[in-house]
């Protein structure tokens, strides 16, 4: 009894291709599937960039030295100011420019506690170093720390410290 003609297969060799086409064909089409289903990412704009750069290098100075102190030497915190040319991070918080209300959004810092930052700011005629901030009542190194990558202190000294460099 001869087979059916197809291309020198034997009935069982045609079951077996058959099935294998099958197989790569149900493959395919649940891996375009999966492609449509997956949303496209949003773009990464200038902005998120600039974000991201200034939380990197917020993160490097803080794994060189855990216990960083500034020591009058403000730089740092120019680089991450919101303003400056360089930096475009926005979210971080002057001190010497804040509002009350500004201060309240930071960790820890209530209406008592913000109109103290307020008061003490004016005290010293503005902030030069984070540091200071342990002179307001209330302030203890534990808070500093927790506000410390949110907050900068910008003056003419820390931007001319910077383009110097």
């Amino acid at each position: 009894m001869k087979d059916a003609p197809g291309w020198g297969f034997t009935s069982g060799e045609r079951s077996a291709i058959l099935l294998i086409c099958a197989a790569a064909l149900i493959g395919i089409g649940y891996r375009l599937y999966q492609q449509s289903a997956i949303p496209e990412s949003a773009p990464i704009t200038a902005q998120d960039s600039a974000a991201i750069a200034a939380i990197s290098k917020a993160l490097e100075l803080q794994s060189k030295s855990p216990e960083r102190t500034t020591g009058g030497d403000s730089s740092t915190e120019a680089v991450l100011d919101p303003s400056h040319p360089i930096s475009g991070n926005p979210g971080l918080i002057d001190l010497n420019s804040a509002t009350q209300a500004q201060l309240e959004t930071l960790p820890g810092v209530g209406p008592v506690l913000a109109r103290r930052i307020l008061e003490t700011r004016a005290h010293l005629g503005g902030y030069q170093h984070l540091e200071q901030l342990l002179e307001v009542p209330g302030i203890a190194k534990v808070r500093l720390e927790r506000i410390r990558p949110l907050v900068i202190c910008r003056s003419s000294d820390s931007l001319s410290n910077l383009y110097s460099e």
